[in-house]
């Protein structure tokens, strides 16, 4: 059977099969530094380790996550926007970067922040970086982050992305691994009317 998107430890999208589990994996010296700092919502901090730390420059550990994916996990939706805010200020390059960088399942932060239901975060990762290659990408699974929306029945964050789809006339209806819709899913879980 193929491998299925599942929540891992912290409400991250992970497969089942997954060779390295949150507690598995060996944590990368300023990982946690950044996960310190994003708890305690330290932004500024987040963007200088970030900025100091050569071996950060796109990833933090060796799922290959960016800093950008432990403020989605810990569900910290204005503090996600505000550290987009600042990398960008600082380099727009390096944050363009960083919301196309797909950890070792093809999920990028928007993948993560549609999951988690953040509709605040992709709308700002889909407006400031409103390319078809960033909103529509496809992860392991063939699962756009809209199609990853309808899946966990994060309405709001369905229509704040279906906007940005709309208005630039591109196309997200893809089928998935296992040969589901959006349609096919939002059935299936019964994601629909109320």
């Amino acid at each position: 059977m193929a491998a299925v998107l599942a929540s891992g430890s912290c409400g991250e999208i992970r497969r089942k099969d997954a060779d390295i589990s949150s507690a598995q994996r060996e944590v990368e010296p300023h990982e946690k530094e950044v996960f310190g700092a994003v708890e305690q919502d330290k932004w500024e901090e987040v963007v200088e380790i970030y900025k100091t730390n050569p071996s950060s420059s796109t990833t933090i550990n060796q799922v290959r996550d960016t800093i950008l994916y432990p403020a989605i996990l810990m569900g910290k939706q204005e503090g996600v926007i505000k550290l987009l805010t600042l990398v960008e200020k600082q380099d727009k390059e390096r944050m363009e970067n960083l919301v196309q960088t797909p950890n070792k399942w093809g999920n990028t932060p928007l993948h993560q922040a549609a999951f988690r239901g953040m509709d605040k975060v992709c709308s700002f990762i889909a407006n400031h970086n409103c390319t078809e290659k960033v909103v529509c990408c496809l992860n392991d699974q063939k699962e756009t982050p809209l199609h990853v929306a309808v899946l966990h029945g994060r309405k709001q964050t369905f229509f704040a992305l279906q906007m940005v789809i709309e208005a630039n006339g591109w196309r997200a209806e893809e089928c998935n691994t296992r040969g589901d819709s959006m349609l096919h899913s939002a059935i299936a879980r019964e994601h629909f009317g109320e």
